[in-house]
This record gives structure tokens, sequence and C-alpha cells, in this order.
């Protein structure tokens, strides 16, 4: 009896003794807390290359959409090169001479590129790629004790692109032959003049105005037929004016009449812009260009007219006629450009009312300005004209 009391005093005396429980618990909780470090690690690493592999997969899906709209790659050869330009991107995202570098990932499968392709703005397509790819991440050894090994890293990336797109305009161009037009301005350059036993000799001239005027519109048309070499989508005609109108030219494709047009151009009589102003605005809004356009490009053009003088009117009540037909223009939505060459202050005023605004009004009081004005005009009407996004 006494040995059993003994026993079980040495049974309750260990039951209170609990100085080994740390230990137990420690064995436990060190893998958990290995493992919650090493997952957070992981996680870190998981966001970091997340954020790698979708810069690259943009990247290459941009530079898919790219391609097609330049046309230098069809569609199957598109995909291809978007799948090699993300293996080249995240193989550069990570060091080579670290072996213990987590970020090193595999791929499960190639990723998934699909490509739209839609009509854009009646003559051009639309791309759109859609990038999906997929990696396995391997996870550190301190997240394996958790049971993780590895972590799938999905993203997603569309780019869109669009290929070159003309949008058709129809320009006319009302222009003074007043016999002003015929004095010297004060540009000079190095010509041939003669002498009297008809020698010749280099000496300095002065371009006329209406010298000026043919190589200011040349500037204007070299633009116009740079952005519409098939003269698919440029239509352009004239009305020259001094006293009263000369016969206009009708309104063509490409800028080939209206070249020779204007070269025919000589300085004589009065300035009275009503009736070739009035002219302008009757051709470029005729329906006939709305369907001319239409039967070749699909389109409705955008209306331009370009509006030049280097006086003003003889008599005031065509300055009153001439800014009616000019509300008219822009109640028909015309552009009107104007251009008031080395023009007295009557002349810019009346110019200046006729712009569509102030963008669309230029003064121009030398040769070099005049053939400035007209080349931002053609570089105006030729960025509608031609449109590239990606």
């Amino acid at each position: 009896m006494k040995a059993f009391g003994s026993s079980l005093a040495c049974i309750t005396q260990a039951a209170k003794d609990k100085s080994g429980n740390f230990a137990v618990t420690s064995a436990f909780m060190i893998p958990v807390l290995l493992g919650s470090i090493g997952m957070a690690i992981d996680t870190a690493n998981m966001i970091m290359f997340k954020n790698k592999l979708q810069v690259a997969a943009d990247t290459a899906s941009l530079a898919a959409a790219s391609a097609l709209a330049s046309k230098a790659k069809n569609e199957a050869d598109a995909k291809e090169l978007s799948v090699e330009f993300l293996k080249g991107q995240i193989g550069a995202t990570n060091d080579p001479n670290n072996a213990n570098d987590n970020t090193l990932p595999s791929q499960t499968n190639d990723p998934t590129v699909t490509v739209l392709t839609e009509p854009f703005n009646v003559t051009g397509k639309k791309y759109t790629v859609t990038m999906d790819a997929t990696y396995t991440l391997p996870l550190s050894p301190l997240a394996r004790m958790l049971g993780y090994t590895t972590a799938d890293i999905k993203v997603t990336s569309t780019a869109t692109s669009t290929t070159e797109t003309k949008n058709a305009l129809s320009m006319y161009f009302v222009l003074d032959q007043s016999g002003s037009m015929g004095d010297y301005t004060n540009t000079s350059y190095t010509g041939t003049c003669y002498n009297r036993y008809y020698g010749t000799y280099s000496c300095t001239k002065y371009y006329t105005k209406i010298e000026s005027l043919k190589m200011a519109t040349a500037s204007l048309l070299s633009t116009l037929n740079q952005a519409d070499p098939d003269t698919k989508y440029v239509r352009t005609g004239a009305v020259s004016y001094d006293l009263s109108m000369y016969t206009p030219l009708a309104i063509n494709w490409g800028t080939t009449g209206v070249s020779g047009y204007v070269n025919a151009l000589y300085a004589a009589g009065g300035t009275s812009s009503t009736e070739a102003f009035k002219e302008g605005v009757k051709r470029v809004t005729n329906a006939s260009e709305d369907a001319a356009h239409k039967n070749k490009n699909g389109q409705i053009p955008t209306k331009y007219m370009v509006f030049m003088t280097d006086g003003d009117n003889n008599y005031s009540i065509d300055d009153t006629y001439t800014k009616a037909a000019c509300d008219d223009a822009r109640s028909k939505k015309v552009e009107v450009f104007t251009v008031a060459f080395m023009a007295p202050s009557k002349g810019q005023a009346l110019l200046k009312y006729c712009a569509t605004d102030a963008n669309h009004y230029f003064a121009a009081e030398n040769t070099a300005d005049l053939i400035r004005a007209f080349k931002t005009i053609g570089d105006k009407a030729a960025e509608q004209l031609t449109i590239l996004t990606n």
C-alpha cells in the first residue's frame, strides 16, 4: 500500500511539472513559422514577377499589333512574334549568374494569342491583339515546409492598332490676281540680267507677289500629293479674281489642274472678292462633291477653302457681301483658311473675319512668310487626311 502511494505521488508530481511544454510546442511551431516566412518572401517574389510578366506581355502584344498595322506581318507571323517577344522579355528580367534566383519561371503552356480584325474608318482595319500568359513560379524551400512547391502567375494584355486610313477632302482656292499682285516684294534672289550688248550677268532681283503666290501654292499642292500619291482622296479646284471673277476651274481629282491654273495667273485690274468667294463656296459644298468621293473612296469629304488677297476691295459693299458669303461657308461646315499677303488693314480685317478661327488666319509680309503660310495650310489638311494610331 505504501508503494502504491509513492507511485501515485510521483505521477502527480510529473503531471504538475510543465517545464518540457515549451520544447514540445516549439517542435510544432518552428516549421509553421519558417513556412510562413517563406510564404511572405514568395508572395513578394510573385508580385514582383507578375509585374515583370505584365510589362512583358503588354510590350509583346503591342509589338504584334504594330506589326499588323504596318503590314510588316500577317496574323500568324504576328502571333509568333508576340510569343517570341514575350520569352525574350522574360529571359531578360532574370539573373543568369544567380543560382538561387527564384524568379526564374517555367512556362506551363505557350501564351494564348488571339487577333480580332475589324473594319476601321471605311478604308482601314483595326487590330485587337490579346495575350494570355501563365508561368509557374517555383517556391522557396521554406514554403515547401507547408506543402506548397509552385505557384501559377497569370496575366492578360490587350493592344489595339489601326492601319493608315485616309480621310477624304475637297479644297477650293480663291486667289487675288489684281494689279497690285504684280508689285515686287522685298524678297530678293540672284537672277540673270542682260547688258545692252545682250550679254548676261548675275544680278539681284526681287520676286513679285504673283510669283510668290505661285511658289506658295506649289508648296501646298506638293504636301497634298505626298499625302495622297494615288489621288484617291483629294480633290481641288480654283478661281481667281480682280475687279471681276475669272473663269472658275472645276474641282477634280488630285492637284494637277490647280497647279496649271495658278501658274497661268497674271496681275491685272482692281479688287472685288465677292463673286469669286461665293463661287468657291458653291463648288466645294455642291452635292456632286460628296457623290464623287462616295463613289471612289466611300467617304464624305472635309471641305476646305483657301482665300488670299494682297489688298482690299475697291468698294466697301464687297466687304459686306463677302462677309455674308463667309458666314454661308461657316454654316455649311467649310473650313476657311485666309492669307493676307502684304495687305492693308482693311483687307486684313476682312480675311480675319472670314477665317474659321484665329488659327486659320495668316498674315504674310514677304515671300517666305507666304510660302510658310501655304505650307502650314497644306500640313494641316494632310494631317487630317492621313491618320495612323497605335
